[in-house]
């Protein structure tokens, strides 16, 4: 009896250790993931490069392209201010995917408004 006891308690902390294992792997692979998205908002981008060339209202269209980076990185704030963080912060993969479709979708609306025809 003390034998099967014995055996069940150490089956069960190998199940823990290795649950424990996994939620550690994947908490790190989220961080990691949000880490990346958010050096992609807050990183020097030069909006200039995201111009076709032949592009004939370069002005109006860089500051289309300024106004929708700068939403970007006001939107990222205000859901770290939401959780109560700090600007800059890590965010969920989840949010912060959804910002940078969300993003991705204006700067698309930019180039094609102010695209030559």
């Amino acid at each position: 009896m003390k034998k099967e006891t014995s055996k069940s308690a150490i089956f069960i902390s190998i199940v823990i250790a290795v649950f424990i294992i996994c939620l550690v792997f994947i908490f790190q692979q989220e961080y990691e993931l949000s880490k990346q998205l958010k050096a992609e908002v807050f990183q020097s981008i030069n909006l200039g490069e995201l111009i076709p060339e032949g592009q004939t209202n370069k002005i109006a269209l860089m500051h289309c392209l300024e106004d929708a980076f700068d939403n970007y990185k006001n939107m990222w704030n205000q859901e770290c201010e939401n959780r109560g963080l700090e600007e800059k912060c890590s965010l969920p993969r989840s949010i912060a995917d959804v910002l940078k479709e969300n993003f991705e979708q204006v700067k698309q609306n930019c180039l094609d408004e102010y695209s030559v025809k």
